[in-house]
Parts: structure tokens; C-alpha cells; sequence
């Protein structure tokens, strides 16, 4: 519907939500200062309706998605745009959007980590820093057991149905 639409995030040093920009026309949006920020509530995505429209807008795409139709032509070109890096930050806190400088910034942030072949422990620590942990303890030495030979075998029945 709208294939031009671009997505600035904005610091905000007030809060620890971050303000966004939606443009429908394509162009950059320079960030302003905003005097009370949106703020979507999680709520309003857990509605019944919401969640039925999901789940049938999965089943669709799941049942119709490797035709050959010019929607899903569309929705792959759509896709395409809105996984398209515009700008990035460099180490020194500058804005960078042109697309040569953008690959050469982003080809030297990759290979520096991925470079070493020994790397020290306050450089994996640093790296893990920017990752969400996502299951708790509990459930990490759950799947971390040997498999007892009763769940294979309801597993197996399981697969059969």
C-alpha cells in the first residue's frame, strides 16, 4: 500500500523507549524534537481479533505462497524495501547513508568480528552483551537432558498422526 514508506529511530535520552518517524513518501525524515513520544500498547496486539487475523494471514501465505501471482510478487518486492539499511551509525557517532560508504562500514564492522581466530573473553563478552537472553535457567537445563527412551517414543507416535 505504501511501498516508499521509510522507519527512523530517534534516540531519546528522556526515555528508555526510542521514538520512531514513519514516512510514506520515501524521503529521509531529519529527526525533531517530539514533546510526547507514541507509545504502542502491547495490549492492543493480543486482542482475539488480532490474533485470529494473524493466524489466518499465516495459513494464507503458508497455503499460497509459492504461487505465481503478482501479490506475492509484491509482497517479496515490499519485503526487499523494508529490509533495506539506509543509514547507519559509525564508530566516531556519524550518520553514514551513502550506499558505498554504508557497504564499506558494514564490511569492516564484519570482518573485525569475524576475524579473529582467538578471540579474548572480554570480546565475546562484549558481543554476547547485545544478545536477549531467551529461555530462563530452568528451561536451559531441561533440554539440556538426555532424552529418557519414553519421549521417543511418544514423539514417534506423535509423528504418525
Amino acid at each position: 500500500m505504501f511501498p516508499e514508506t521509510t522507519v527512523t529511530h530517534i534516540d531519546s535520552a528522556l526515555s528508555d523507549h526510542a521514538p520512531i518517524i514513519i514516512s510514506t513518501t520515501g524521503s529521509m525524515v531529519t529527526p525533531m524534537a517530539l514533546s510526547r513520544p507514541w507509545r504502542s500498547e502491547a495490549h492492543w496486539l493480543q486482542g482475539p481479533e488480532c490474533e485470529e487475523w494473524k493466524q489466518r494471514s499465516k495459513i494464507h501465505r503458508l497455503r499460497d505462497g509459492d504461487r505465481n501471482t503478482s501479490f506475492f510478487h509484491a509482497k517479496a518486492s515490499s519485503s526487499r524495501r523494508v529490509n533495506a539499511i539506509d543509514r547507519l551509525r559509525d564508530e566516531g557517532g556519524r550518520w553514514i547513508d551513502d550506499p558505498a560508504a554504508l557497504r564499506c562500514l558494514i564490511e569492516r564492522h564484519f570482518s573485525r568480528v569475524f576475524d579473529s581466530d582467538q578471540p579474548s573473553t572480554t570480546e565475546i563478552e562484549r558481543g554476547m552483551e547485545h544478545l536477549a537472553c531467551r529461555i530462563d535457567y530452568a528451561t536451559a537445563q531441561a533440554l539440556a537432558q538426555l532424552f529418557t527412551k519414553e519421549e521417543v517414543v511418544r514423539a514417534l507416535f506423535q509423528m504418525a498422526r
